[in-house]
């Protein structure tokens, strides 16, 4: 069971979703055993039609540390509300064979078998950079894993970022909690809809990123359209033009003036982050 954080509350930075965590879990009436934090960097990859984000399934390799680990996904089940049932398959990678897949984009033999959707080779398409809070939570026999992961996608050359996200997850951990999980899942639902600060996951971190980043546009619109900044500058370029044509100038001047301000509005535009 997935939900998000609303904008306002992620961008208050990691103690605000923390604070807003331990309230929730007060108000279901869980007890926090234990806390643990990591930094996660998280490669996405898909073929060129992105048919891997399309079928809900997806591909990625995570770095933990000096561990390299590939794990594909399979959607198993409709995402509805929160919910996400999918088949995953992992293995460790040396960095030897990172570097063949991430150079061939082609899956290992291991993966093959899922029948994962894909027209062509694999590339990377987003990293996210994960700073993950896992509570240990137990309520009467139930035990139950809370993660929190506070994260930002960037795009496949690092230029261009999204804004911050955090998002919660809630996994069972024994018989006790998978039974109860519905009962939990209505009562938190509940509590997210009095808060106002939450609401259920309709997508995975992947999903997120391509939406955040405009993966799937043409990549020069990318560039143009990724940063509303962006937008700023090349509408007050317009601006200027109009003015600086509406001056009485000679046609020569006008003419630098205007190459003048092309000049820097292209240079802002497409200046790396």
């Amino acid at each position: 069971m997935k939900f998000l954080l609303l904008k306002a509350l992620a961008g208050q930075g990691s103690a605000a979703p923390d604070q807003k965590v331990r309230q929730l879990l007060d108000i279901a009436d869980f007890s926090v055993q234990s806390k643990q934090v990591q930094i996660l960097s998280d490669e996405y990859f898909d073929d060129a039609d992105f048919c891997l984000q399309m079928s809900g399934a997806g591909c990625r390799v995570r770095t933990l540390g000096s561990e390299l680990e590939l794990t594909v996904k399979a959607l198993t089940a409709t995402k509805v509300f929160g919910v996400f049932k999918r088949q995953e398959t992992s293995a460790t990678l040396t960095l030897q064979e990172y570097q063949d897949f991430k150079q061939s984009g082609a899956l290992p033999v291991a993966f093959q078998e899922h029948g994962i959707p894909i027209k062509g080779p694999l590339q990377l398409k987003t990293t996210i950079i994960n700073s993950r809070t896992t509570y240990t939570m137990v309520k009467a026999a139930e035990q139950y894993l809370l993660s929190v992961d506070h994260f930002i996608a960037y795009n496949s050359d690092r230029r261009n970022r999204s804004r911050d996200f955090v998002e919660l997850e809630i996994e069972a951990v024994n018989d006790a909690a998978l039974q109860a999980m519905s009962g939990v899942r209505e009562k938190i639902g509940k509590i997210l809809n009095s808060e106002r600060n939450f609401r259920f996951s309709t997508g995975s971190k992947y999903d997120l990123a391509v939406q955040a980043l405009h993966l799937k546009r043409n990549p020069l619109l990318q560039d143009l359209l990724s940063d509303g900044v962006k937008l700023a500058y090349i509408g007050m370029a317009v601006s200027l033009l109009g003015i600086i044509l509406t001056l009485p100038l000679s046609a020569g001047t006008q003419f630098g003036l205007c190459i003048v301000v092309i000049a820097a509005t292209l240079r802002l535009v497409f200046k790396p982050h």
